[in-house]
């Protein structure tokens, strides 16, 4: 019983425990302003029917239906194209509202 317990206590400390809601409208907006803002805030997001991105990453664009990553980690650049794929999303540090290590569910 003991060994269950720290594996849970393990898997909540690795995968973000869903809180807020967010639309995709405040998701462009928030990678807008992160970008327009010159703000040093990383992400993470995870994708409809996969898992959470390997790393944090910094935005560098966004397009009208998608998103431009920079993996600072690993030195490469990942896209997105639609930014429908996004279903949660987590930030490394506060900005403009948002809190840091909380994931927003997308809808």
């Amino acid at each position: 019983m003991l060994f269950n317990v720290k594996i849970n206590m393990k898997l909540r400390q690795t995968i973000p425990s869903a809180g807020e809601i967010i639309s995709r409208l405040e998701l462009k907006l928030l990678m807008k302003s992160i970008i327009g803002h010159r703000a040093k805030i990383r992400i993470k997001y995870l994708i409809e029917g996969g898992a959470w991105s390997d790393c944090f990453l910094s935005v560098m664009m966004v397009t009208e239906k998608g998103i431009i990553f920079n993996d600072d980690a690993n030195n490469e650049i990942t896209s997105l194209k639609f930014l429908d794929q996004i279903t949660q999303l987590v930030i490394d540090q506060p900005f403009d509202g948002y809190i840091s290590n909380l994931a927003y569910i997308v809808s």
